[in-house]
């Protein structure tokens, strides 16, 4: 494996650094994550069960949005993302006004790089403890939607 770009994240309680690893054909990858502050959920995570521990398991599809679909009619909770995030959308990247509706009614996040486009969403945590993300890349997106974390995490603490 291979690392890639390290990142510094705000999570509402504090920093974590992250940093991918990936094999060299991309179909599996591994984000490593660390926090000097005590207070941020990856922190919690880590003391609450005296170690290292899983933080997400990300599924790739090929339709995320008939992914979601099927799985929120079969009872699967997904964080509730602000609707401030979807406000913002259109002042990042160019979107249609149709699709951000579409992104906001299932939950979805968004983001663009110069190599394709990533969908992702995430499910509710369980125990407090981990939690599902799924993810649809198009064409050569390679990142892991990091500018979307701080969304995430404060849709998560707001969920605690």
């Amino acid at each position: 494996m291979q690392p890639g770009e390290s990142l510094e994240l705000s999570d509402p309680f504090g920093l974590i650094r992250s940093c991918g690893m990936a094999t060299d054909n991309r179909r599996f990858r591994v984000v490593l994550n660390v926090s000097p502050s005590r207070s941020t959920q990856t922190a919690r995570t880590i003391s609450t069960l005296r170690g290292a521990s899983v933080h997400h398991i990300a599924f790739s599809c090929d339709d995320i949005f008939a992914a979601v679909a099927k799985l929120r009619a079969k009872g699967v909770r997904f964080v509730p993302i602000s609707p401030n995030y979807y406000d913002d959308l259109p002042t990042r990247f160019e979107l249609s006004q149709s699709l951000v509706a579409r992104l906001q009614e299932l939950g979805i996040l968004y983001d663009r790089s110069a190599g394709g486009e990533y969908f992702h969403i995430y499910t509710e945590s369980f125990a407090e403890r981990f939690f599902f993300e799924i993810v649809q890349r198009v064409g050569g997106y390679d990142a892991y939607g990091a500018l979307n974390a701080p969304a995430r995490m404060a849709a998560q603490a707001q969920a605690r």
